[in-house]
């Protein structure tokens, strides 16, 4: 909204002074800055969330696909799909492939993010925003659904533990780390005095005192951006 606005009020005022010139033609052709955020800052969005994208939907349907699996194992239906003496093996064959679109899916949601982060460090790393530890929570969440999953299969099935002591070591790592992590996401995004969310606030056309930002939606109509700020 804040580029759209500048666009138009410098056309406006070209128009005004010059009239149709040269000047105004060019700001006519810009037909991104025309509608920033139909033509640029969503198509940027989509883009840049394709890998958490197709990791939120790959995992949704690993665990469909298991939990169907276990329902039709479990009373009253049971019905054994699975094992050598499952009426039908072929369905459980699934999994092991299931299993690597979760890895890859994984990889490219951390590769995703590491590129995100790279690319904008020079805006994110403005007005306090600590990109460093937000994309470190995400990055650390991704890592332990799956990779570190991954990882224990690889070594404990080297030390013969069984499938069930896998699962089951996985499930306490994870209650371990779901604490620290939680403190760090908290950490993170704790909203400061005069932080990066001044940056998201702009003053709506034809007002001015209706205070607006961009991110979350909010609009307040204090005439005194401060106290604004201070209500985020």
């Amino acid at each position: 909204p804040t580029v759209q606005y500048l666009i138009e009020t410098v056309r406006g005022h070209l128009e005004q002074v010059v009239g149709e010139s040269r000047d105004v033609r060019l700001l006519n052709d810009l037909t991104i800055l025309n509608n920033p955020e139909k033509l640029l800052f969503q198509p940027l969005r989509q883009t840049s969330s394709i890998g958490i994208s197709v990791f939120v939907i790959t995992y949704a349907a690993k665990s469909l696909y298991l939990l169907t699996l276990q329902f039709l194992a479990s009373p009253p239906l049971r019905l054994q799909l699975c094992g050598s003496t499952g009426i039908l093996p072929a369905a459980c064959s699934l999994e092991t492939y299931i299993d690597g679109a979760c890895f890859l899916a994984s990889t490219l949601a951390i590769a995703n993010i590491v590129v995100f982060e790279r690319s904008l460090n020079a805006i994110l790393s403005r007005d306090h925003f600590k990109p460093f530890a937000k994309f470190l929570a995400v990055k650390v969440l991704v890592s332990i659904v799956f990779l570190q999953s991954y990882g224990l299969e690889l070594l404990l099935g080297q030390l013969s533990y069984t499938d069930l002591q896998i699962r089951l070591c996985y499930s306490n790592l994870v209650c371990c780390e779901v604490l620290p992590l939680s403190l760090l996401v908290f950490f993170a995004w704790k909203p400061a005095t005069k932080d990066w969310y001044s940056g998201d606030c702009y003053v709506l056309p034809l007002s001015e005192s209706t205070y607006t930002g961009q991110l979350a939606d909010e609009t307040g109509s204090s005439g005194v951006d401060d106290a604004f700020l201070e209500s985020r």
